[in-house]
């Protein structure tokens, strides 16, 4: 909330960042898409993913696809999702809302996150993050429980196999993971830890790691070492 930064090397470093390109593909989403709708599927092969889950589909709701495209960090989502507003327009509005955002290291060039093209800096994502936390904060909480209560139609893939969540590290309350050759192992995740009896909320961004996961217990370690008395 006051923006204090506890610990960084490299803020302004630009780099590859894998899938963490969809958490402004479902930022552009939210806000230029009603959610509510139910869209069509192409039965064109846009990408590899994962798990592939949209084959034999021609409709679904944009809901469940947030939640395929945050939960399992779907690249056939991302692409779906893209083409609703055309894929050149909606890679354009995802440029424009990082300047208006004020990132000006962070380049966008597809919605999945496979393109190498697509970089930002550890500092333009912090920005990021704490944008759609305060703002669209369900995007964040869908990467944590795909299951929050909702009005809108969602649900249509089951249950989801959770790529964001952090074995035995329970303060984890959101984020995003991705993975290429080009960006290494990247990860965004909110904690909500007590410090001296006050909840807080922290924020750990990861570019071009080897382990991830132990990165962010680390960085838990350091963070209960230094501030918790």
């Amino acid at each position: 909330k006051n923006n204090t930064i506890l610990a960084a090397s490299d803020v302004e470093a630009k780099a590859p960042i894998a899938s963490l390109v969809k958490l402004m593909t479902a930022l552009v989403a939210a806000e230029y898409i009603n959610l509510d709708k139910d869209v069509y599927v192409s039965q064109e092969k846009y990408v590899t993913t994962l798990i592939p889950r949209l084959d034999g589909r021609w409709k679904v709701s944009m809901y469940s696809l947030l939640q395929l495209l945050l939960v399992e960090s779907s690249n056939e989502a991302a692409e779906v999702i893209a083409t609703q507003v055309g894929r050149d327009r909606f890679i354009t509005l995802m440029n424009e809302k990082a300047l208006a955002l004020g990132l000006e290291d962070t380049t966008f060039t597809g919605p999945s996150g496979l393109d190498d093209g697509n970089v930002s800096t550890v500092g333009d994502l912090l920005r990021l993050v704490q944008y759609i936390h305060y703002n669209r904060n369900f995007i964040l909480e869908l990467t944590n429980d795909q299951d929050l209560p909702t009005a809108y139609k969602s649900g249509e893939f089951g249950e989801l196999e959770n790529f964001n969540q952090i074995e035995d590290v329970d303060s984890f309350i959101g984020g995003k993971v991705g993975e290429t050759l080009a960006a290494g192992q990247t990860s965004v995740s909110l904690h909500r830890l007590n410090i001296n009896g006050t909840e807080r909320i922290l924020a750990f961004i990861i570019l071009n790691s080897s382990d991830r996961n132990e990165d962010v217990k680390k960085l838990l370690e350091y963070t209960t070492s230094q501030f918790v008395r």
